[in-house]
């Protein structure tokens, strides 16, 4: 997986991981998820591994661990469901995401083929 975002506030790589500082870095309005999520310089490690380009722009190449935990205590390999997903023409990039959540979801970049049926005239 490889994925390429504008960074548009603070982003730390720490030995290759990703972490952020946004000043709405508030987890569902709980002060005590806020303070687990949050390291004490205001830190949030977004679990994902990539490096910062010369334009400023955020690589996200893979995940620091892979296994997805739900609320519910089920363990989800998001890999081989985003492996899957992108057999599909219509897929170009996709991750998975749910960690500390009741359901997974998916983060996905679609593909829009357009078929266009033109008669060009004859000279």
């Amino acid at each position: 997986m490889i994925a390429l975002f504008k960074v548009y506030f603070p982003v730390a790589i720490v030995p290759g991981q990703v972490e952020f500082r946004h000043k709405y870095n508030l987890v569902l309005n709980s002060p005590e998820a806020t303070a687990k999520a949050i390291d004490p310089q205001g830190w949030f490690d977004t679990g994902d591994l990539g490096w910062i380009t010369q334009q400023n722009d955020l690589m996200v190449t893979g995940r620091a661990k892979d296994t997805i935990v739900l609320t519910n205590g089920e363990n989800i390999e998001p890999t081989p469901i985003e492996d899957a997903c992108l057999r599909s023409p219509y897929i170009d990039q996709i991750m998975l995401v749910g960690q500390d959540q009741r359901s997974l979801g998916a983060l996905m970049f679609l593909l829009l083929v357009l078929h266009l049926k033109v008669k060009l005239p004859v000279q």
